[in-house]
């Protein structure tokens, strides 16, 4: 089952340093993972800003990874063997 994974190098709430590992992991174990990083520094640190600013590319192309899904194409995985 194909999963897509967004995460901002700027979230300040769920830190890139345990989606990587956690992407990587999957990826072990014979996922099939989109996984999305996009680049936004900090900022407001320590208010959630940083989440929710990541959180904008990620509904784009998250619902465009999904439309793709419901009409049967099939995902590109990013990981490598």
């Amino acid at each position: 089952m194909p999963v897509f994974v967004a995460q901002s190098t700027g979230d300040d709430l769920v830190l890139a340093q345990g989606v990587d590992p956690m992407v990587d992991e999957w990826c072990s174990a014979g996922a099939d993972v989109t996984y999305r990083r996009y680049d936004v520094g900090p900022v407001l640190t320590k208010t959630g800003t940083g989440h929710l600013i990541g959180m904008f590319p990620a509904v784009v192309e998250g619902v465009d990874w999904l439309d793709q899904r419901f009409s049967g194409r099939e995902s590109q995985s990013d990981c490598t063997a």
